[in-house]
């Protein structure tokens, strides 16, 4: 009860302060409506990553990770929106674990805490997602994190 006390406490302040992110119970989490995609036409490349060997893992340095990442899901995101014709602008909710390498697993979209239902969009946010490499916990623990991913179009 313990750790999962620490957990929650860390893992309470990851997202932005407008968002409500919760860790994900280990008993009660919410499971995947879909498998996570492996590739998605029109998915922005893959740009070089942070070094994140340099950074502590706190809630700051996973905020850091994912800000460095939003332009690739925004960008895939607005492509979605250029080929469907749609405008969809919301929250998706995505569950995933850091490892003891600061790698994401466990990867699962969060549908019922999402409100853009659209699963191309989903795939842009998961896809990119994949990719994230954090800091190492210094604990050689596996660290649940639920994340919002609020998505809206850019004017240009």
């Amino acid at each position: 009860m313990k750790a999962t006390s620490r957990i929650l406490a860390i893992l309470l302040a990851v997202a932005p302060a407008s968002a409500s992110a919760q860790a994900t119970a280990a008993e009660g989490g919410e499971t995947a409506a879909k498998a996570v995609p492996t590739s998605l036409e029109g998915a922005a490349p893959e740009k070089p990553g942070l070094d994140v060997s340099r950074m502590p893992f706190d809630p700051e340095s996973i905020r850091q990770v994912v800000k460095f990442h939003m332009p690739e899901i925004q960008g895939c995101y607005e492509k979605v929106l250029s080929d469907s014709g749609k405008r969809l602008e919301g929250r998706v909710m995505v569950g995933f674990t850091i490892d003891l390498n600061g790698n994401v697993t466990e990867l699962k979209p969060l549908l019922k805490k999402s409100t853009v239902k659209d699963d191309r969009v989903v795939d842009c946010v998961l896809l990119t997602a994949r990719r994230f490499a954090f800091p190492k916990p210094p604990d050689n623990r596996i660290y649940p994190i639920e994340y919002p991913f609020d998505l809206k179009v850019t004017s240009k």
